[in-house]
This record gives C-alpha cells, structure tokens and sequence, in this order.
C-alpha cells in the first residue's frame, strides 16, 4: 500500500530542508501550496491530521527563516496562516525575530491576503509583545482600516476564530462591541431576523463572549434551535459582568423546553451568574422532571462548593439518596481524584453496611476502568522515503527538483564519525554534511563542536555528551538515546521525531525549530533550557521534568505527560491540545498567550492559574 500523497509531500520538503546545500525554495512553493491543499482534505477530527499540520508549519517556518526572498516570505507567512493556532504562533514568532529590517517585514506582511492579513493582526494584538514598534502599529493599523472600510471582514474574522476554538483579541473584541460595528451589532440583533441570521448572531454573541448581544435573542418569537441557545448561553456564561435579571429571568423560561442538552446547558449557565437561584430550580426541576433527571446528576459539578451542602438539603428527602448514589456514579466515571480516599476510608469502617461495602466496591471498579490510558501515538514515523516507483508516481517526478539522491546513495568521504572508539572524544571540529545509518556512539563526549546536516538516524547512543556543541539540522530520526547530555548547546531544527530514550538531558541549551514528536522518553529533564518553535506533539513523556525554562511558540497537543514536574517555566503562545497530564506537579508557572483545550488531567498538583482554569477533556 503506497504511502499517502501528503506525507510523500512532507517527505521531500524536510530532505530539502535538511540537504547540505541550499535549495531553492521559490521552486518548492508548488510542494508546500501542494501540501496545504493535501492536508485541509484530511479528516479534520483525525490525530494524524493534526500532526500532518504540525509537521507543514514548521517546515514551512524554517523555510520562511531561511529564506530572504520576498515571494517565498509571504506565501510561507500566507500558509502558515492557515494552518491554525499551530502555524499562527509560528508566523507571529519570525514576525518578532527582526531577522529583517522593518521596512522590508511590513511590505510582506502587508501583501497578505485580506483574510490572512486580519489573522495575524488579531495574534500580534491577542497580548502585549516584545516586538518592533512598526509591527505593532501595522496590526493596529490594519484593525482600524477594516472598521472604516470593510466591517464585515471583521465578522468573517470572527467566525474563522470560532471554527478554530480560539478567542478574538481585545483590540479586536472591543471593536466589535463598543465601536461602530458594535452599534450595528446591537441594532441587527433587535430586528426580525431569519433562522439563519440568528444562528451567526448567537455564534457572534459566543466568540464575542457578550450577554447584551445574547440575550435579545433570548426573546425571539418561534423559539432558537439547540445549537443557538448553546451559543447563547455560553456568552452569558462568559460575560465579564454579571448578568441582568431579565437574562437570568429568559434563561429560565427555558427550562420548560423537552431536550435535556438545553437543560444542562442553561443550569451550567445558571450555576455562574445566579448559583442560588440555579439551586432553587435544580430541586424543583429534580421533583417535577422524572425525564431530566439524569442530565442534573453533573450539577454538583458547576455549582460553587459553599453552596453544595445547601443544594443537596434542597433535593427532596425521597430523591436525596438515589441522586448521591448517582453523582458518586458520574465522580467515578470522571475519575475524580478526591473520590479514591473516599471510598477506602469507607471500606476500612467497621461500622459500614454491607450495601455500603458493595456500593464502595461498585465505584472502585469503575474508578479502574475510567483511569485514562496513556493513547496510543497518533501516527508511526519512518525514517525512510515513502514507496513509491522510481521512475512512475509522484516522487519519481519531484526528485529531481529538490536534488534527493537516489536511494542508499551517500557520502564517500571519511568522517570523524567513523572511526570513533567507545570513550573517545571530539573538539573543535566543524562536521558537515554525510550519512550514519545506525551509527553508535557510546561514552563519547563532544565539546565545542560543530554538526550540520548531518544524517544520524537511528543511531544509538549511550552515556554521550554533547558541551557547548552547535548542532543545526542534524536528523535524529528513531533514535535509541540513553543517558545523553546536551549542555550549554545551540540546537537549530534538529529532528529527534519517533525517539526512544531514557536519562535523556537538555541542561542550559538554546533549541530553535527542534522537532521531538512522536518519540517516547523517560526520565527527560530541561533546566534552565530556551526552547523557541519546537514541536513536541504525540510524544509520551515519563518522569519529565521541566525547570527554569522557556517555551515560546511550542506545540505540544496530543503530548502525554506521566509523573511530570513545571517548575518556573514560562509558556508564551504555545498550543496545548488533547493533552493528557497524569501526575502533573506545576508549581511558579507563567503563562501568556497559552491556552489549554481539551486537556485531561488526574491527579494534578498545582496553584497555577494556566492550569486550574484548563478545559478539561474527560
């Protein structure tokens, strides 16, 4: 079965990434444009998609970084654009690098596309950043333009937020609804309005977060669909200010209605802008509606704790014990953390019935099995090219157009690398180019040495080190790791992707571009570590450690943590999606920039707003 066509597309991109000479990139547009129009056909839901993205947008950015000419700068900033969150920070991060001089980066960003220009204004102006001066007046500019010109540009801007699961800016929020748009806004939602007028205005209300726009629909004749009245009452939920009792007064009409999803969503709304009156209408809600019963089990869930004991005394006598059995039913599917103690407590009492023994026992095994597995890593990494015919099919055809040799051909020359003993070393030496196969290096040290282009995949190496060494696009592709060191290192789009290693070390190092997707590592451990657009998705971590260091613009969705330690590291703009952390200790964290979306998490240990107020993914 040949490999699918977007990979193979990957495939030459990274070679001529990683070749030793320079290729030329505004001849590999038509791969990377080829590429784009692959992934968006993928399934969006699919974990490999997600990784396909990842793997294009930091092509793409050391493209863009490499490269100085304008045509291939603003197609690579284009496409990045349009890779969501994941390329976004990307194109934001080399916007801030001043790798070239004003002038020259504000004609590029301002030959964008309209679409594209408005993504990357809203993400310079999301939080305030250690950029150039004329960068910063160029988003603001473009913001001020598209409310005098084109208004509704800034709507389209919003939807695209929305179907990416990503906030508007402040500048870009405030504009909406206290500039002109925002009066028109205001207008349009008290007018008679179409079925699907309404849907985009409660979708608007929903990004926008604002109770004023939200609740006029709440009137509307003829009832909203469910998916309108969910939008509605998240931007009630996530107004900054309380909500009016008129608001609290129409949510609560819709209680009447039959689907118990609109029942859930308005108590959750409820629970955070009147929490007593959602007490109130949670007891009368759980004597008078036998059929919505079971949506309010989760209920103890958004209520505020002081209000919890208050709650359960409203709950009807007859009804309390079958509604606690049932919430310690959903704590246990949730594998709630604190239910544990619980539970053995109850089982070491002499005094406990024997119903409550059995009760104990029931919740202890659906504790077990709710336990979040580490997944299974999204994709497979191979360090080979695709099969596909040499001289038929799409790789036959692009070979020669960014210089890929043919198969098992390499470098002849002699290299230092060849004849290194076990215990030997290597200083201030420059290692350019050349290709090591499973090559092993074991109680090496290296010290000051320079490594570029090298091709060292599936290596194994034991107990080396790596000091005050410059490794720049070295391919460290399935490599077997054990106790290696890197100190005070330079590491610039390296590639550790589908690595197994334990005892691994990044001790004061500068690492730009290092890609560590997809591998398995124990015992990892960065201090005092600089990490600029890494990618770390689908990697599994044991016994990860994580002190005194800085993340900017790193992706690690889809990354698994297993007992790991944050300890005073700083997270600027980096993307944490569908990541699982089991045994998280997180202590003197920053966050900025870095949201967290659908994330699980047990037994996390921590006081660190960036991690209390995840979106939690059970």
């Amino acid at each position: 079965m040949s490999a699918p066509p977007v990979e193979m597309l990957l495939f030459l991109l990274r070679r001529a990434v990683f070749s030793e000479a320079a290729p030329d990139y505004a001849a590999l547009l038509p791969l990377l444009r080829q590429a784009l129009a692959f992934v968006e056909r993928e399934n969006p839901d699919s974990p490999a998609t997600d990784g396909y993205t990842s793997d294009l947008a930091h092509l793409t950015a050391a493209m863009v970084e490499e490269s100085r000419s304008s045509g291939v700068l603003r197609t690579g900033l284009e496409i990045l654009l349009r890779l969501g969150r994941v390329g976004e920070s990307l194109a934001v991060s080399f916007a801030g690098k001043d790798m070239l001089p004003p002038e020259h980066l504000i004609a590029v960003l301002g030959a964008l596309p309209t679409g594209e220009k408005h993504l990357l204004a809203n993400a310079l102006l999301r939080f305030p950043r250690k950029i150039h001066p004329e960068v910063s007046r160029f988003a603001t500019g473009i913001l001020e333009a598209a409310i005098d010109q084109e208004p509704d540009d800034l709507l389209v801007l919003c939807d695209t937020l929305r179907l990416r699961d990503e906030p508007p800016s402040p500048a870009v929020r405030n504009e909406c609804l206290h500039g002109r748009l925002g009066i028109w806004l205001s207008q349009l939602v008290k007018m008679d309005l179409y079925p699907e007028q309404i849907e985009f205005m409660a979708r608007m209300a929903a990004i926008l977060r604002s109770s004023p726009l939200a609740e006029p629909l709440l009137q509307k004749e003829g009832g909203l669909s469910s998916s309108a009245l969910g939008d509605v009452c998240r931007a009630v939920a996530d107004h900054p200010c309380p909500a009016s009792e008129s608001c609290v007064a129409a949510l609560t009409d819709l209680l009447a209605v039959r689907e118990p999803a609109v029942i859930l969503a308005v108590m959750e709304t409820l629970c955070q802008v009147a929490p007593e009156h959602a007490v109130m209408q949670a007891s009368g809600l759980l004597a008078s509606r036998p059929d919505a019963r079971f949506v309010l089990f989760a209920l103890p869930f958004f209520l505020p704790r002081a209000l919890l004991p208050a709650f359960f005394r409203a709950v009807p006598a007859d009804l309390r014990p079958r509604f606690l059995i049932s919430f310690l039913w959903v704590l246990a599917r949730c594998n709630d953390a604190g239910l544990a103690p619980l539970l053995k407590q109850l089982r070491q009492q002499i005094s406990a019935s024997p119903a409550a023994t059995a009760m104990s026992g029931a919740l202890t095994e659906i504790l077990r099995q709710a336990s979040v597995p580490v997944p299974p890593r999204p994709r497979r990494i191979t360090a080979t090219p695709p099969s596909e015919s040499e001289t038929e099919g799409l790789l036959g055809r692009l070979k020669s157009l960014v210089g890929m040799h043919p198969e098992g051909a390499g470098r002849t020359e002699a290299s230092p690398l060849d004849d290194l003993a076990p215990g030997a070393g290597l200083s201030e030496l420059r290692i350019i180019g050349g290709t090591h196969h499973s090559r092993e290096l074991r109680d090496v040290v290296f010290t000051r040495v320079h490594l570029e282009s090298l091709d060292l995949s599936r290596c194994v190496m034991a107990r080396a080190v790596f000091r005050d060494c410059r490794i720049r696009k070295v391919d460290f592709t399935l490599a077997r790791l054990a106790g290696v060191r890197f100190e005070a290192c330079h590491l610039e789009h390296c590639r550790f992707s589908g690595m197994a290693a334990s005892g691994l070390v990044f001790s004061g190092c500068d690492m730009t571009g290092v890609c560590l997707g997809d591998c398995e590592a124990r015992e990892v451990r960065l201090s005092g570590c600089a990490m600029r657009d890494c990618d770390f998705f689908g990697a599994r971590f044991v016994d990860f450690q994580a002190l005194e260091s800085r993340f900017e613009s790193v992706n690690f969705s889809h990354t698994a943590f297993s007992r790991a330690r944050f300890q005073g590291i700083d997270l600027t703009d980096c993307t944490i999606q569908n990541a699982l952390f089991q045994g998280l200790e997180a202590v003197c964290c920053h966050g900025c920039g870095t949201h967290l979306s659908r994330c699980a998490f047990q037994d996390l240990k921590s006081d660190d707003p960036l991690f209390l107020a995840a979106e939690l993914r059970f």
